[in-house]
């Protein structure tokens, strides 16, 4: 019932949030998307499936139904446990980098939710979701796509006449990979799902790991939005506000630096802002044999071709090459830690279309 329930429709208006579905394999990087998303008025989340990643499946769950009680998300919204392995690539995950509970081993916790996950599959209740939306909606991925690659297998159609984009986090262009010297971990954990997407036909919006490390807040800018390290809570302005100091605080002192990353929540925010993103339309492929390249998403970034070059294949994705870090960074600030600096970073419809594929 709890399930059922969000996915009542959205009350009309001139302006109707964009709805989506997240799929997430929730590490820190998620969170932080998690916040957004949930908490920013273009988007309705209608549904949030999880797929192994950043951990294994079931703490992605777990951690899942946390955030969104910090989100302050609607308690109906569904969400449902999908994949707890790739479909060929064995088993990776990195708690060296999200800590062993994929949160960062905060002290204290994030507390545990009373939150119930739906029963069915993630591929069932995107299936389920689908079916039941009267217009396309976006799918936001953030994580391995093996959830989205089965569902494309199993209901081809469906995903066609449903799903009017897939944003996916993941990839690289040119910066080389975070998991290998050329493998970015999203495609890397889970090449040939990767290639079910890639050569779906279905328009794809790529935020690859070349601009995901460009979004960053110092220590001092952090401070300047009201959030300070080691917060109590009484003082954030929100629980998102406290959640997602935490973490950016925590990366800086694991890692030695003096900045901390948005991660996966600048696909989100790319996707609503689309003035804030500079985007090729490129074809991209995923390598699945090569010994030292599995998982590479291979960009044709060539400008001229003749033979006996070999033929450029048409674009089947729309690739963000760059941002502008400022403005992501204030549309994150104004959801997640509750600053209006008096900028409007909405979209207009009009925007939105220049990230579709054409045809």
């Amino acid at each position: 019932l709890a399930c059922a329930r969000a996915r009542a429709r959205a009350t009309p208006g001139a302006m109707a949030p964009t709805r989506v579905v997240l799929d997430v394999d929730t590490g820190a990087d998620d969170a932080l998307a998690l916040l957004l998303a949930t908490r920013c008025p273009e988007l309705q989340v209608i549904a949030v499936t999880c797929v192994s990643g950043n951990v294994n499946v079931d703490q992605v769950l777990f951690n899942t139904l946390r955030v969104l009680d910090a989100a302050e998300a609607p308690a109906g919204l569904p969400v449902a446990r999908g994949f707890s392995a790739p479909l060929v690539e064995p088993i990776h995950h990195c708690p060296e980098i999200h800590g062993q509970d994929g949160l960062g081993d905060l002290t204290p916790p994030v507390p545990a939710s009373s939150r119930k996950p739906c029963q069915e599959h993630a591929v069932q209740l995107l299936r389920t979701v689908l079916q039941e939306e009267e217009k396309p909606i976006d799918v936001v991925a953030l994580g391995p796509l093996t959830n989205i690659a089965i569902l494309i297998r199993m209901y081809p159609e469906l995903v066609k006449s449903k799903v009017a984009r897939i944003v996916w986090m993941g990839g690289c262009v040119a910066a080389g990979g975070n998991t290998t010297q050329w493998g970015e971990a999203n495609a890397a954990y889970d090449p040939e799902a990767a290639h079910i997407l890639l050569t779906s036909g279905i328009p794809l919006l790529m935020y690859p790991w070349d601009v995901f490390l460009k979004v960053s807040y110092t220590r001092e800018e952090l401070q300047a939005c009201g959030v300070a390290d080691g917060q109590d809570a009484a003082a954030c302005r929100t629980s998102a506000s406290r959640l997602a100091g935490q973490l950016m605080y925590r990366e800086m002192r694991v890692f030695g630096t003096d900045e901390a990353v948005i991660g996966d929540a600048g696909a989100v925010a790319a996707a609503v802002v689309p003035g804030a993103t500079t985007v090729r339309d490129l074809h991209v492929a995923v390598e699945m044999q090569g010994r030292h390249t599995r998982g590479m998403t291979v960009c044709d970034l060539r400008d001229y071709v003749a033979p006996p070059d070999l033929p450029k294949e048409p674009p089947n994705c729309k690739v963000v090459v760059d941002v502008d870090a400022a403005a992501l960074k204030r549309f994150f600030s104004r959801h997640v830690f509750g600053v209006n600096d008096g900028d409007d970073e909405r979209p207009r419809k009009v925007a939105r279309a220049e990230v579709r594929l054409e045809g």
